[in-house]
């Protein structure tokens, strides 16, 4: 069963729900939980359901949360391709919230790297013939990097979904919603364009990534990953791909190599001793939650890169 945006015309027709604490939201990760904040400012307060250093990938519910989603309004999650073990429990416990899979509304749409796509694959050529002609007819996400709200553009966009949704279920807030979401629109653009001046210097250095998760990220700042030591969300590093890898680094001349808190990084010192190592942490792990979160995470991503790679 796939949860995704309701027509307008159908969520006029659902009755005003909020109480006065609001509506009951919850989301996959916490830049998700971060853009709704912004878009609800106070009169919610999402719950978010990955947190501290766990990875979407793989999660197991606690009791709370299972309660959580058995009592949601609303539901925001990227994709399933994210976090593909959300979608029984939505089925199962959410049935009567509005589910909205964000990744059906994203302006940017990127296909996992080639390489990624060989690796995690082989062997399955006629499975992944099967997942291209799905998704060109719209109705399925399997070909597609999740890692989307990496992309200031889709967050941007993600804004209007958001408080689109939240209006039918709460009409007598929806020009609050409206208004929060063309305010967090603005200033999002604005940091787009923060992080794209700021990048500019090192736009084009070479760097090595822990896993292939920032192409949303490199593409829209120009910024040049060399490879990544793991190529899928959850799949195992073999020792050809290592010595591919550092074939990679020695070819490029990288000097520099990107952890993330969720992922042992010991692997990169199998990759090389001589890179400089820093963390990138694009799911927020390390930001206060909030409204802030989603900016803070963008921005701290940004300098660490930039620390990392300026001489």
């Amino acid at each position: 069963m796939r949860h995704t945006l309701f027509p307008v015309a159908c969520l006029a027709l659902l009755p005003t729900i909020a109480g006065a604490e609001g509506l009951k939201i919850v989301t996959d990760i916490a830049p998700i939980g971060s853009l709704v904040d912004m878009v609800t400012n106070g009169l919610s307060k999402p719950e978010v359901l990955v947190s501290g250093a766990s990875s979407p990938h793989g999660f197991a519910l606690k009791p709370s949360q299972a309660a959580a989603l058995q009592e949601a309004d609303a539901v925001f999650w990227v994709s399933e391709q994210l976090t593909p073990w959300m979608e029984a429990p939505l089925e199962a416990l959410a049935s009567g919230a509005i589910a909205v899979e964000l990744a059906d509304s994203a302006p940017v749409l990127r296909d996992f790297r080639e390489e990624a796509e060989h690796d995690d694959h082989e062997g399955h050529a006629e499975e992944k013939a099967e997942e291209k002609h799905a998704h060109e007819e719209g109705h399925d996400h399997s070909g597609i990097d999740p890692h989307l709200w990496l992309d200031p553009q889709n967050a941007t966009a993600w804004l209007s979904v958001i408080a689109e949704n939240l209006s039918a279920l709460d009409p007598q807030n929806a020009e609050v919603y409206a208004q929060n979401a063309q305010t967090a629109a603005a200033a999002l653009t604005a940091l787009g364009a923060e992080l794209k001046a700021d990048l500019a210097p090192v736009s084009g250095r070479p760097f090595l990534v822990f896993h292939d998760a920032y192409q949303y990220f490199t593409e829209a700042y120009a910024l040049t990953s060399v490879g990544s030591i793991s190529l899928g969300d959850a799949a195992p590093t073999s020792a050809a791909h290592l010595s591919e890898i550092q074939h990679h680094v020695e070819e490029t001349g990288a000097t520099c190599a990107f952890s993330e808190p969720q992922f042992d990084p010991r692997l990169i010192a199998a990759v090389s001793t001589s890179l400089k190592v820093a963390e990138l942490d694009p799911l927020g792990t390390n930001q206060a939650p909030g409204p802030d979160l989603y900016s803070a995470t963008l921005r701290a991503m940004a300098a660490t890169i930039k620390d990392c790679l300026t001489e």
